[in-house]
């Protein structure tokens, strides 16, 4: 996918640049309260955001040659008690959590405990027993990109409560279903976006190494990376850092649609917005007092499934006219309304956008537009005027 320079400048908006650095937009009357650090001011920019598209609020973080210069947020997160947003509000991510299971995946990697070539059958020889034979030849590479033939989802309607330790047992008995399932399309021909492959990865990383997806995501994002609010699970509290995992006991959804946020690693990663950030420069080339990956784990992580835009880390990819590549993901807690989270990174200039709003369904119904438009009025005109 090419981005042209005349579609990343697209913006309603009206961000502008002045001589000394600084993205602004003349401050407009709001009843939205704006929380803000850094250089770049985005009060007026996130003002008329609110104002314009009714959200309830938005957190947004950017970075730019390898170091964060702003995070912001405005409005409310919780419009029922009108408590306004903070930067430490501890936001849920959605399917922005795939890149994370990529990036757990290719440390293990680099430490060679598991490798891309690995087949699903080969690591979990359990799963042959009742599953397809379509799905023979599917390895964890083609499961991360999202070629696998697996279908979206299929997922158990697991009932009660549940310890983290009881969390591989129930995505194994998950995977057993998925298996059964019939492929969408031919393993390796076709992009097919799919929740159950991801959460195949995290098992075959679990067979493979003896150690749960929790305590991998622990050793690498947590302690590696240092994105120390980043957790696994249901947010429960507003402005809090809940660790459900380290506290044991994790209630299920409340009855009706079931979203497994506990145990199904493709979209249960909650993080403060500045935290969602500092992920992201991990994917970059440099970064502000040195490297988090090396050069070549970088370059085999961000490797393109070809004739696809997805990669090995579960980004989608797209090429940037004059400064690299660009990698990009999104994730909705709402269903058919566009994405609340939005995470964009250019790994060679450092340049990273993060950005996320808590639009609900009692919201929709009030006639909120979809989620998209996060990206179409900030992350893309901020990306691009940081990118320069």
């Amino acid at each position: 996918m090419i981005f042209s320079r005349r579609e990343l400048l697209q913006t309603s908006l009206g961000f502008s640049l002045i001589p000394n650095g600084v993205y602004t937009q003349e401050p407009q009357k709001s009843e939205f309260p704006v929380q803000s650090t850094g250089h770049l001011k985005l009060e007026g920019a996130t003002q008329a955001f609110l104002t314009k598209t009714n959200y309830p609020g938005v957190w947004i973080a950017a970075a730019q040659g390898g170091r964060v210069v702003s995070t912001i947020c405005g409005g409310y997160s919780d419009l029922t008690s009108r408590t306004p947003a903070r930067l430490d509000n501890v936001v849920r991510i959605g399917s922005v959590s795939k890149p994370f299971v990529g990036t757990v995946i290719a440390q293990a990697v680099q430490q060679g405990a598991i490798r891309y070539e690995d087949t699903l059958y080969t690591v979990c020889p359990g799963l042959k027993e009742v599953g397809r034979q379509e799905y023979a030849d599917v390895t964890l590479e083609m499961l991360l990109a999202h070629v696998g033939g697996i279908p979206v989802d299929k997922r158990l309607n697991v009932q009660g409560n549940h310890t983290s330790a009881e969390f591989p047992q129930l995505r194994w008995n998950e995977a057993l279903e998925i298996v059964k399932q019939e492929p969408v399309s031919s393993p390796g021909d076709k992009y097919n976006y799919s929740n159950s492959g991801i959460q195949l990865a995290a098992i075959m990383l679990e067979r493979k190494t003896g150690k749960s997806y929790e305590n991998w995501f622990n050793e690498v994002i947590n302690l590696q990376l240092k994105v120390v609010s980043a957790g696994l699970g249901e947010v429960k509290e507003k402005g809090t850092q809940p660790n459900l995992i380290a506290n044991g006991v994790v209630k299920p959804p409340p009855s009706g649609i079931h979203w497994p946020y506990s145990y199904g690693p493709y979209g249960n990663v909650h993080c403060t917005i500045e935290d969602l950030v500092q992920f992201g420069l991990s994917h970059c080339l440099k970064v502000s007092g040195g490297r988090r990956f090396a050069v070549k784990m970088l370059e085999g992580m961000h490797h393109q499934y070809k004739p696809t835009t997805a990669t090995r880390c579960s980004f989608s990819r797209g090429e940037l006219s004059d400064s690299g590549y660009l990698l990009f993901h999104g994730g909705s807690l709402t269903v058919n309304r566009g994405d609340s989270t939005m995470l964009w990174v250019a790994p060679k200039s450092g340049t990273v956008v993060a950005a996320f709003t808590n639009v609900s369904k009692r919201t929709e119904q009030e006639g909120v537009p979809p989620g998209n438009v996060l990206k179409d009025e900030i992350v893309r005109p901020l990306f691009n005027q940081l990118n320069r």
